[in-house]
């Protein structure tokens, strides 16, 4: 009788992705999500609301910001970001770019200006 061999999880994932050819997309995902958390601890509390991790594709994340004032702040740590989602994905070479994208950002988190 023929061995049966035991595949680990992480390589059933990486078949599966590959198969159905998601695997950049889940990627992506993955860095955005990574950056999302990172971003907390990275922002002043005034402008947690006005910067997010928008896009990953290319090896670029792009970062929306709200105003002005947000991406002053966003390209002032753009670099650490980077530095810190290679860290978490050693296999990538990550640019952060900030660009100024209001439509970002839905009206119903808009801030109200009392």
């Amino acid at each position: 009788m023929k061995k049966n061999s035991l595949f680990s999880v992480g390589s059933m994932v990486d078949s599966v992705l590959s198969r159905h050819g998601i695997g950049k997309q889940v990627l992506s995902a993955s860095v955005v999500t990574t950056a999302e958390r990172i971003l907390v601890s990275l922002l002043a509390p005034e402008m947690k609301d006005d910067v997010r991790a928008l896009s990953f594709k290319d090896n670029v994340l792009t970062l929306a910001c709200r105003h002005s004032a947000a991406l002053y702040d966003a390209e002032s740590f753009a670099a650490k970001l980077g530095r810190s989602l290679e860290e978490n994905f050693p296999s990538l070479s990550i640019k952060v770019e900030a660009k100024l994208r209001p439509d970002a950002f839905p009206e119903e988190e808009a801030h109200d200006i009392v």
